[in-house]
């Protein structure tokens, strides 16, 4: 049993259960043995309706209890990842609702020129995604082409020396 465990193999698992299913003895230990490892009912259908098992009664009410505790668990475990994920998701949804101060130290993450420039015979829209890499309009493809940010998506640069020339 333990080999099977460590192992965790159906085909090992299988032919423990073929080889026990001759010794009664065998089946009480594994009935009371693999409840969280194995489906049991692969063990329990594979038994002759004549055999007699010693201790069936306490090897079942064992393996139930086993079950039990397990199901308990996984419940306990899903409440638990379900309030994460509403938690995180509110978290997120609060941090891509923030406003993202623009100054003028910041510089276009193609061109490397301010964004922001004075001279008004030079303003160009910006862009600003999610990651808050900033880029001048001007200086990507069209946006109805752009889905993501070109400098995290981008995948042959070096995006630490793209991100520090990008943002100030």
């Amino acid at each position: 049993i333990t080999f099977c465990k460590e192992h965790d193999d159906p085909d090992l698992w299988e032919d423990l259960i073929s080889c026990s299913l001759k010794r009664p003895d065998f089946i009480t230990f594994l009935l009371q043995r693999i409840g969280t490892y194995i489906d049991p009912r692969l063990l329990v259908q594979r038994i002759d309706s004549g055999m007699t098992i010693p201790g069936l009664k306490h090897s079942l009410v064992k393996l139930m209890q086993d079950y039990n505790l397990q199901v308990s668990v996984q419940e306990g475990c899903k409440k638990i990842l379900v309030s994460d994920y509403f938690n995180l998701h509110e978290r997120l949804v609060c941090m891509q609702q923030r406003g993202v101060l623009i100054d003028d130290e910041y510089f276009c993450g193609a061109c490397h020129r301010k964004i922001i420039v004075k001279d008004v015979n030079q303003k160009n829209n910006i862009v600003v995604f999610y990651c808050h890499h900033l880029f001048h309009e001007e200086c990507l493809p069209p946006l109805q082409v752009i889905v993501s940010c070109v400098i995290c998506n981008s995948p042959k640069t070096n995006k630490s020396s793209i991100f520090n020339s990008a943002i100030k």
